[in-house]
C-alpha cells in the first residue's frame, strides 16, 4: 500500500471576526473528528457507505494540513478487482426539494508513478440517480474543473491547484433546477442548468468520487476532503442560538486571543471558533464559560491561536 504524501498546503487563512451565526438550517455536517484514523475508516462510520471497502482505497488521516485535524480521503491505492469507478458517498436523513447548499474544504495531490485520473463531488436524489456533478479532472489534456447535468460534461473554464487546499461551495435551487459553484470565492458557474434527466428533483446525499481512466495503469493520485456540510438554504437552526452582543477580538503579545463580551444575567456561553468561517469547532479548553449572576462582561484567552495564523470567533448559548 502506498502512504499518502503529505505535501498539500493551506491555501487561504480568513482573518478572525465575528459571526452571529447563518441562517442555512444543516441537514449533515462533519470534520471527521470522531472517526478512527487509518485505511479502511471513512465507510462504516456516521453512515458512510461505500464500494471497495476493504482494500485501502478511502481512509482518515490527521496532520495531513497544518493546524486541520483529522482529514478523509479517496485514492492513493490501487483497487483490488480492476474497476473504474470507486465512489464513497453520504445519504442525509432528510430529502432537500428547495435551496441546498454543499460546502467542504479539498485538496488534490496528482500522481507521480502512474496515470492521472478524476475526482468529483457528485449529488443524488432519493432513487440514488446522480442529477449532478463537479469534476476535477487531473489528465493532462483536460485538466480543470467540469460541470456534469446527467448527460453531458462542460468545462467551466476555471482550474484548480494540486497540492493545495481549496474552498468549493456549491448552491443548488431544485425548483428551479439551477445551481452555482464558486471555488476559493472565485465563481466556477452561476444559475446554469442543474440536471438534464428527467427525474425527481431532490437532493438525498452527496458523493465522492474517483474515476479510473486506465484500469491496467490507476493513478497514485488521491483527493483529501474535510469540514463537508450539507444545508437547506435559509431556515436558521433554533439552537444553539447566537449571541447578539458585540464581541470584542485582541491579538496579545504571545500570540494568544482575548475575547471580550457582554453577557445576560446568569446565563452560559460557549466558544466556537473555525479556520474557514464554514466548519465550527468546540474543543478549546474550558471553552464554556458561565456569566455571572447580575451580568457585566465575560473573557476567554485562546491559546492555541499561538500557533495558527488566524481564526474566525463566534459565541454561542448552548
Amino acid at each position: 500500500m502506498n502512504t499518502l504524501r503529505t505535501s498539500l498546503t493551506l491555501g487561504v487563512l480568513i482573518a478572525a471576526t465575528v459571526s452571529v451565526g447563518a441562517s442555512d438550517r444543516d441537514l449533515y455536517r462533519t470534520d471527521f473528528s470522531d472517526f478512527g484514523i487509518g485505511e479502511n475508516q471513512l465507510v462504516g462510520t456516521d453512515s458512510w457507505e461505500g464500494t471497495n471497502v476493504t482494500e485501502g482505497v478511502h481512509g482518515i488521516d490527521e496532520g495531513l494540513v497544518s493546524g486541520q485535524g483529522n482529514t478523509a480521503y479517496l485514492g492513493a491505492n490501487e483497487p483490488e478487482d480492476g474497476t473504474s469507478f470507486v465512489s464513497v458517498h453520504r445519504t442525509m436523513d432528510e430529502l432537500a426539494t428547495d435551496v441546498v447548499r454543499f460546502q467542504a474544504i479539498m485538496g488534490i495531490t496528482e500522481s507521480v508513478e502512474r496515470g492521472n485520473d478524476i475526482f468529483s463531488f457528485g449529488f443524488f436524489n432519493e432513487d440514488g440517480e446522480t442529477l449532478g456533478t463537479i469534476y476535477f479532472d487531473t489528465t493532462l489534456f483536460d485538466y480543470g474543473v467540469w460541470t456534469g447535468d446527467g448527460r453531458d460534461a462542460t468545462y467551466t473554464g476555471e482550474d484548480f491547484l494540486s497540492d493545495y487546499i481549496h474552498t468549493l461551495t456549491v448552491t443548488i435551487d431544485l425548483r428551479a433546477n439551477v445551481w452555482s459553484a464558486d471555488l476559493d470565492g472565485i465563481p466556477l458557474f452561476d444559475e446554469i442548468a442543474f440536471t438534464a434527466i428527467e427525474s425527481k428533483r431532490n437532493v438525498a446525499g452527496v458523493a465522492v468520487e474517483w474515476e479510473i481512466l486506465d484500469t491496467t495503469f490507476p493513478g497514485d493520485n488521491w483527493l483529501l476532503f474535510d469540514d463537508l456540510s450539507l444545508a437547506i438554504v435559509g431556515e436558521a437552526t433554533a439552537s444553539p442560538e447566537a449571541d447578539r452582543s458585540a464581541l470584542l477580538i485582541e491579538r496579545l503579545g504571545d500570540g494568544s486571543t482575548l475575547l471580550t463580551w457582554s453577557t445576560r444575567p446568569a446565563a452560559r456561553y460557549q466558544i466556537e471558533y473555525s479556520q474557514d468561517g464554514i466548519m465550527w469547532r468546540r474543543n478549546l479548553l474550558d471553552q464554556e464559560v458561565a456569566a455571572d449572576v447580575s451580568g457585566g462582561v465575560a473573557q476567554y484567552v485562546d491559546k492555541t491561536s499561538v500557533s495558527v495564523g488566524q481564526r474566525f470567533y463566534r459565541i454561542v448559548t448552548p
